[in-house]
């Protein structure tokens, strides 16, 4: 979700957010104001993304941080319940917010978390060696930058990027479930509310 926002990339500040995000928002109390607070974006599920949106058409500037050492909180306490309809609530909307080479990005990062995956399932059954520790050190590849990545944005274990996969399929389960009351027209649940789109 960070890597959606465009900032969070090798290029830094150089690009501009597609919004804002997160729990916490920091502003002057005037540009607040000025876009009409937050009831500018009450028709949004997103709203600190619309948020954002508005700062940006209004020429304020507007930056993302990972907020690390900070500030605390627990995304979703109640659940994983709560935390199914969070993401279901956010993974569509963002994704059709982010650019287009972003998105390209990420799908493709993404995507290439399958491979260590499959070559260990392929050679694992062959017994093909030379692939199975290409296999595994594409895996250790990909587990050493998650924990790398989890550890500047939050308090996660290391066991995060180890069983990295369990989260990529729940993630990628998430992702392909929202397209499909998308494309049914299904309302989402959240906190107790049903809302639209």
């Amino acid at each position: 979700m960070m890597s959606s926002m465009n900032v969070f990339t090798p290029l830094g500040f150089k690009l501009k957010p597609i919004g804002a995000f997160g729990p916490c928002l920091l502003c002057e109390r005037n540009a607040y104001f000025s876009i009409g607070g937050h009831k500018s974006s009450k028709n949004n599920i997103l709203e600190d993304l619309e948020i954002g949106k508005k700062f940006l058409q209004k020429n304020i500037d507007v930056y993302c941080l990972g907020g690390k050492d900070t500030i605390s909180f627990r995304m979703y306490p109640n659940g994983i319940k709560s935390l199914i309809e969070g993401f279901s609530k956010e993974f569509l909307i963002g994704a059709s917010s982010s650019s287009i080479i972003n998105l390209i990005i990420i799908i493709l990062w993404i995507s290439g978390m399958f491979y260590p995956l499959t070559l260990f399932i392929k050679n694992i059954i062959s017994l093909n060696i030379l692939s199975l520790v290409i296999g595994i050190i594409f895996y250790l590849a990909y587990a050493l930058q998650i924990i790398w990545m989890a550890k500047r944005i939050g308090n996660f274990n290391i066991l995060v990027g180890v069983i990295y996969p369990i989260f990529l399929l729940f993630f990628i389960a998430i992702f392909f479930w929202e397209i499909i009351k998308k494309a049914f027209k299904r309302n989402i649940t959240w906190k107790g509310r049903i809302v639209n789109k």
